[in-house]
């Protein structure tokens, strides 16, 4: 019975990463390219920001996903789709951090998108950062 309410990693691991090949996917499919690459600034952003922050603190990176869930949630109250993808790809990640080689599979889709959107380059023909 107590089982019911106790977290399976490897369970997280695969809805994790069928949930981050399915936000890839639909927004690949339906955003034009200006909006895709807006979409990886802000999950790129994200990403960085959080392994800056938390590195391997868990108590950190759950933190940061609830702060990442409340931003996702104020972009689905503007009706924000670039927001809300870009927050639905960070916490899928943040996440799957969590399951370690298991969520291997998510973060290699994350990542794949976000090398079709390499960041712009600065003015003097270098990339940011």
């Amino acid at each position: 019975m107590f089982g019911l309410f106790r977290r399976d990693p490897a369970r997280d691991a695969r809805q994790l990463n069928k949930d981050a090949v399915a936000v890839v996917e639909l927004a690949r499919g339906t955003y034009r390219a200006e909006v895709l690459r807006e979409i990886a600034r802000i999950t790129r952003d994200g990403i960085a920001q959080l392994e800056d922050l938390c590195g391997g603190d868990a108590v950190c990176r759950a933190r940061e996903i609830d702060r990442y869930k409340m931003l996702h949630r104020e972009s689905r109250k503007q009706l924000n789709q670039v927001g809300l993808t870009a927050y639905t790809l960070v916490i899928i990640h943040a996440r799957s951090l969590a399951t370690g080689d298991a969520g291997a599979p998510a973060r290699a889709a994350i990542a794949d998108f976000l090398s079709d959107w390499p960041p712009d380059r600065e003015p003097d023909g270098t990339l940011p950062g």
